[in-house]
């Protein structure tokens, strides 16, 4: 039952008001959006109708882009009961759920770790994705400069899936299907992956792609003015929660330039969550890292890529 305060709160805030106002409004006040709909709705408070533009916008959305009904809730700002009677109205069906449009995408992609892209995602989503309690959906979310590597993604799995917008300029994509999930979580991409993650059993020859995917999903490239040379000298950094994990990047990076590289250290963030981090720097050691972690043309998130080319011209060009 609503509390005073919450029923004042709710009038001063749904003048005029659409569902979007009903989720936002019942976030505040810590109830469900139905039960601001239902207060509104005994005060005579009328929603906001679909404009011409919003019903055009919501046919478009739902039979040529893709979108299932709850995007279309989210980007319109209208009840699902709106968007599902507009749909009908138009003579369009409507799946049994009245939520999901039936997304295609490759379901089999990962059961068997073989190419160079295999790997790349793989590494990819052990740093970045993200699977449900239920292990059900994989969700994976970029910042918004980076939505043509969703894009590939998606492209990989032969996805026809929404990419969706958030409100901290960022983007996602969310996967769902138990044997897609399966797959994945015989590599280690399980839920709350945090602390358990690890180097996956796959071909040795396949581990430089595997790496970096978690170089640009959890990783860094950087440069600084040395304190000895005043020159500017360029590395490599992984972040993770796992300690153990990075020893077996630091390991595999190693044995592969013939002598130890990097080294290993522990920082507390502000939220109080230890984070560990491998650091490999040094201009020729930059150079060896990128032969072997970029040795091909295979997939690589585009805006490291083009840092790294910078880099290794700006190491080459001061070395003459």
């Amino acid at each position: 039952m609503l509390t005073q305060k919450q029923k004042t709160y709710i009038t001063t805030q749904c003048i005029d008001y659409n569902w979007k106002d009903c989720i936002r409004v019942a976030k505040e006040i810590s109830c469900s959006a139905h039960t601001v709909s239902r207060y509104l709705k005994k005060l005579g408070v009328k929603k906001e109708v679909l404009t011409n533009d919003q019903k055009e916008q919501i046919i478009d959305m739902y039979n040529n882009k893709n979108y299932n009904i709850a995007s279309i809730t989210r980007e319109i700002g209208h009840s699902r009961s709106i968007i599902v009677n507009h749909l009908k109205k138009n003579n369009i069906k409507i799946n049994s759920t009245l939520r999901h449009k039936k997304h295609t995408f490759n379901k089999e992609k990962f059961v068997n770790i073989d190419d160079a892209d295999k790997a790349y995602w793989l590494g990819f989503l052990i740093g970045d994705g993200s699977i449900n309690k239920s292990q059900t959906a994989l969700h994976l979310e970029l910042s918004n400069i980076d939505i043509e590597h969703l894009e590939k993604f998606r492209a990989f799995i032969n996805g026809t899936q929404q990419i969706h917008p958030t409100r901290k300029n960022c983007c996602y994509i969310v996967i769902c299907g138990k044997n897609f999930i399966s797959s994945l979580s015989q590599y280690g991409l399980i839920s709350n992956k945090t602390h358990s993650v690890k180097t996956p059993n796959i071909p040795k020859e396949l581990l430089s792609d595997f790496y970096r995917g978690v170089l640009d999903a959890d990783g860094w490239i950087t440069c600084h003015k040395s304190t000895d040379s005043g020159r500017d000298q360029h590395e490599y950094g992984f972040s993770s929660a796992n300690i153990e994990f990075l020893k077996e990047i630091q390991e595999w990076f190693s044995n592969n330039m013939g002598r130890k590289v990097g080294y290993l250290k522990e920082r507390v963030r502000s939220d109080k969550e230890k984070v560990c981090q491998l650091i490999i720097g040094g201009n020729q050691q930059f150079l060896a890292i990128t032969q072997l972690l970029y040795h091909n043309n295979s997939t690589a998130l585009t805006r490291k890529l083009h840092k790294v080319q910078n880099f290794v011209k700006k190491i080459t060009h001061d070395d003459r």
